[in-house]
């Protein structure tokens, strides 16, 4: 059976074989946002292009005063947040942001 890009894997049947169908969509999707809190650049380049393969949107900022502002503004789906950020730690961004 051939599986290209066009035609996802979407499981298993219960004789073991694997089954591919075309997928579609029947609305046009916003992809997810998430928002990025991180301060260590490296991480957070392996960390977008990981998620931006997978479709998410990613916005991302270095500390968490600008974590509250950005998660403010743009609602986002998931947050990511670092516990270790200079001046306003994780853990009180996190009580701001609740």
């Amino acid at each position: 059976m051939e599986t290209t890009a066009s035609r996802p894997w979407t499981g298993q049947d219960l004789s073991g074989k694997v089954r591919c169908e075309m997928v579609q969509a029947t609305e046009t999707r916003k992809p997810k946002t998430i928002l990025l809190i991180e301060d260590e650049q490296d991480l957070v380049i392996g960390l977008q292009d990981a998620f931006g393969f997978e479709g998410y949107e990613v916005a991302n900022v270095g500390t968490g005063e600008q974590g509250v502002r950005a998660a403010a503004e743009i609602h986002p789906d998931l947050i990511i947040l670092d516990l270790m950020l200079p001046g306003l730690n994780g853990y009180l961004v996190c009580e701001q942001i609740r």
